[in-house]
């Protein structure tokens, strides 16, 4: 199998219920997305750089409610994409394995230079390490328009407005990932399967969509089957790892020197985790399966419809590979415009100490 896909097997296998199926788990504490945005110190790597994180809990992973498309670009030399700064340092809402992924408007960045802020000097033992961490961390006071951005820092342009931001750096672009997949044979089809029903009743999800498409023929759909199947001839897991201005070592041992720790680890603190990676889908399919045979009153009234919105994806009806007789129905649908859309994200956890 192709390497690039084997982490997303290994570190979605919460979701897994077959080899090539991995299945979201039920919602709970449904939050939605906000739209805009040793005593040794560590030792930094120059980006790309793998996670530095302290002693993290990974494998953890959320599905997007709409997908998003990753089209990302940037406007300005020395930038990186606003969306993709928002992605990494927006602090999830949740850090709850399975389920749904809502971002929050809280900043990862700031609330680590506030944990800075929070250790006690006068008895932290590497005291000067501390003092060039806060440097770091501190905004440059030229203009972006006309400054170099130092270590650890970029420029973002929120609704056109360039200011400076800390890097985030991504392991590879939107733009040559889409020409690798674009160009590359396809992988082994790979397959998320999310449950439409529990207990006789739509799931979390089922009912999260329903609310979103009304009295629509995705809302017949989510109601009609057992479960849907997402699909994508090529996978990517692109990793978002923080840049040089983040000193991951302090973010376990300074919690033995200051007053409150709870404050910011563990699972509501201020560095309670963040996106550390997220999964994209190139010529996406989705699958409707059932387990039980639809009337000829039903199976008209699902195909009067040739076209889909759903996941935020346009899709248009494949009936190749679709049957919607006997007791095993199902209908396909496949991505109308192939783009590449973001359909999960890692999230990595900052426990506290002890617990």
């Amino acid at each position: 199998m192709d390497g690039i896909f084997t982490p997303f097997l290994d570190e979605l296998a919460q979701f897994a219920i077959a080899d090539d199926d991995l299945e979201a788990a039920p919602i709970t504490n449904r939050m939605r997305v906000p739209t805009a945005p040793t005593i040794a110190m560590a030792r930094r790597a120059p980006p790309p750089p793998p996670s530095r994180s302290a002693t993290p809990l990974t494998g953890r992973n959320q599905v997007l409610v709409p997908s998003q498309n990753w089209d990302w670009s940037t406007s300005a030399i020395g930038s990186i994409p606003t969306n993709q700064f928002y992605l990494a340092d927006n602090l999830p809402q949740s850090t709850q394995n399975g389920g749904e992924f809502a971002s929050s408007s809280d900043s990862f960045s700031k609330n680590y230079r506030l944990f800075l802020n929070m250790i006690d000097v006068a008895t932290f033992p590497a005291s000067v390490g501390l003092q060039q961490a806060k440097q770091r961390i501190t905004a440059p006071k030229s203009s972006p328009a006309s400054g170099t951005a130092p270590p650890g820092w970029t420029k973002i342009m929120p609704a056109g407005v360039l200011r400076w931001a800390p890097n985030w750096v991504a392991s590879q672009t939107s733009k040559n990932w889409i020409n690798e997949a674009i160009t590359k044979p396809p992988q082994r089809p790979q397959t998320i399967r999310i449950s439409l029903n529990a207990g006789g009743q739509p799931s979390a999800v089922a009912r999260e969509l329903i609310t979103n498409h009304p009295a629509t023929q995705p809302e017949r759909l989510l109601r009609t089957f057992s479960a849907v199947s997402i699909t994508a001839k090529n996978w990517g897991k692109i990793t978002l790892s923080p840049g040089d201005w983040f000193e991951s070592g302090l973010l376990q041992v300074g919690q033995s020197y200051m007053k409150n720790p709870e404050m910011f680890f563990g699972s509501s603190g201020l560095l309670r985790g963040r996106v550390s990676a997220f999964y994209v889908g190139f010529d996406v399919s989705l699958k409707f399966s059932g387990d039980q045979n639809l009337t000829q009153s039903q199976q008209s009234s699902i195909t009067q419809n040739r076209k889909l919105e759903l996941l935020g994806i346009s899709l248009a009806l494949d009936q190749t590979s679709s049957d919607l007789t006997g007791s095993m129905p199902k209908i396909a649908y496949t991505q109308a415009q192939k783009s590449p859309e973001i359909i999960a994200v890692e999230i990595e956890t900052y426990p506290l100490i002890g617990t």
